[in-house]
């Protein structure tokens, strides 16, 4: 069963949205544009079916009991959750006019994907076998539970036959067109301009130049079993990935049987590492990374996973004391671990938590908590120190485009806690790393235009807000402007790494920065790589 079926959140510039739409069998009520993100009829919650009642009867496309069944989805904006992500379930329901999820059978869930993007467009199918039942008019039910912030269930139904083995099957054409935003590596790869800028590039910063002085550590998708993953070092120089140790969980939830399915387990196997968050502790030479260990995706994700770098073990620690999940760590020299937490606050918006965490006995205590509820700015982005403080980015849920964030900042001595929105008029970002004497800065790709691949560069980042330009990082047309394009942790001699996305050729590029004045940058690149299958990479200290 594919992991792809996966067709969930929608925002809409003014509200935050999220949609799910159902192309085939088609949902219920009008038509809807499929091509437009952010189109009303993808925006229902109503229980069990969005509000939608039955239509005039027939004719209802059929399935074959017992058969095979294909369902088509469309993600038109994707609302990954970091630390809590969500999902997406397909059941089905005997009546013909449903009023409770209890009506209805669980088919498949497939869990959320994180695009990096919240405006990524993506057509999902998924195939599964048809319940082997007959009836002549059924009702297919698609629920999407982001888990974000002040999201709720979305929920689209459609109407459908189930008919016997020697019945023919009946097709209904779908009226919406099914269309796919083109990212910008399909984009680019057909404009002469964009073939000519990468070939551009290749020829002015040849990319074997860089020699392997540094190694990244991350965790890829095990070839061989999706309940282990791999540890892996990078090489910088040559993008070459390899595998150090084995880690007995996933590294993203798989799709479950149809039988956990149909029993409502929500998705299997339970145990799998979060993406998007790390932190490294270099004065022990320890990784550690947040793991859903048990239960369904709507248990929150409670475990700590330990990596002692220098024998490659590994410790699992249960985690106790967190009113919600981990959206962020981050680990601070004398201090320990610390963790960023989004807790709901009544209908009111959302605290935000900052937590120790003993690494021994998994218990979290209270470091800070906001006193005025958040009810926008709930997209986590990162969290990071420098100085004594936390910093901890957070993008505007209604600014799709714009990229809005807010920079939030404590302060470990004096325990003040402060925000400042930073100026993205010129920049947009979607993390902040610490560089020593140059303070906070960040790769971006300029303003974020749908379809267009902008030049990178590497910006400064005030806590006052400015952000202003350090040094070009790559020409436009070269890359994609992919925001999951940051590597934790930084060089003691203040380099960064940076992973860029080809926007011609489906391969990733390493960029080796060393900021070496307020405006100057040596700049250097790897090998083209593969490493779409890695995750959470981090620099090894």
């Amino acid at each position: 069963m594919s992991a792809r079926l996966l067709c969930l959140v929608l925002l809409a510039a003014a509200t935050a949205r999220a949609h799910i739409c159902l192309i085939s069998p088609q949902q219920r009520g009008p038509y809807f544009n499929a091509s437009q993100a952010g189109d009303p009829g993808c925006f229902r919650h109503e229980v069990p079916c969005g509000g939608q009642y039955p239509p005039n009867p027939a004719p209802f496309p059929s399935f074959t009991a017992g058969g095979q069944m294909t369902v088509k989805l469309q993600q038109n904006l994707n609302h990954y959750e970091v630390g809590f992500p969500g999902y997406i379930d397909v059941g089905y329901s005997t009546k013909t006019n449903p009023t409770s999820d209890d009506d209805f059978v669980v088919l498949a869930v497939v869990a959320d994907t994180n695009w990096h993007q919240q405006s990524h467009q993506q057509n999902y199918t998924l195939t599964f076998a048809a319940p082997n039942v007959e009836c002549a008019h059924c009702v297919m039910r698609v629920r999407y539970n982001a888990h974000k912030p002040g999201e709720t269930t979305f929920r689209q139904c459609s109407d459908f036959a189930l008919v016997a083995a020697s019945s023919t099957p009946v097709l209904v054409r779908a009226q919406q067109k099914m269309v796919q935003q083109p990212s910008t590596r399909r984009v680019l790869a057909q404009n002469d301009a964009g073939r000519a800028a990468f070939a551009a590039f290749d020829r002015t910063f040849p990319l074997t130049k860089q020699a392997a002085a540094d190694t990244l550590l991350g965790v890829s998708f095990s070839e061989v079993d999706a309940t282990t993953a791999d540890l892996v070092s990078v090489d910088t120089s040559t993008a070459a990935v390899q595998k150090v140790a084995t880690l007995p969980f996933g590294l993203a939830s798989p799709a479950p049987s149809q039988a956990q399915a149909q029993a409502r387990t929500a998705i299997g196997p339970s145990k799998y590492l979060l993406d998007q968050i790390s932190a490294y502790d270099s004065e022990h030479k320890t990784l550690y990374y947040i793991l859903h260990s048990e239960g369904s995706m709507e248990q929150i994700p409670t475990a700590l996973v330990v990596v002692d770098l220098a024998s490659y073990g590994y410790a699992q620690v249960q985690l106790f004391g967190l009113p919600a999940a981990v959206n962020g760590l981050v680990y601070v020299p004398g201090r320990g671990l610390i963790a960023f937490v989004i807790s709901p606050k009544g209908n009111e918006g959302y605290i935000f938590n900052l937590y120790t965490i003993d690494v021994g006995t998994g218990v979290a205590t209270l470091l800070y908590a906001t006193s005025s509820p958040e009810p926008l700015f709930v997209n986590y982005q990162w969290t990071d120190f420098a100085d004594d403080t936390v910093y901890i980015l957070m993008g505007d849920e209604n600014s799709l485009y714009a990229l809005n964030v807010r920079l939030y900042s404590f302060n470990l001595q004096t325990t003040v806690w402060s925000m400042q929105l930073l100026n993205n008029t010129e920049y947009t970002i979607s993390s902040v790393q610490n560089l020593p004497v140059y303070g906070l800065v960040a790769a971006s790709p300029g303003l974020f235009k749908p379809g267009v691949a902008s030049a990178w560069s590497i910006v400064s980042v005030m806590p006052t807000g400015e952000v202003s330009k350090i040094c070009d990082l790559a020409p436009a047309g070269a890359f994609q402007p992919y925001y999951g394009q940051t590597i934790f942790n930084v060089t003691p001699d203040g380099v960064l790494y940076v992973r860029l996305l080809s926007a011609t050729t489906a391969t990733t590029v390493l960029a080796r920065v060393h900021v070496t004045s307020s405006s100057s940058c040596d700049v250097t690149f790897s090998n083209h790589g593969n490493l779409g299958h890695v995750h959470n990479l981090a620099v090894r200290l």
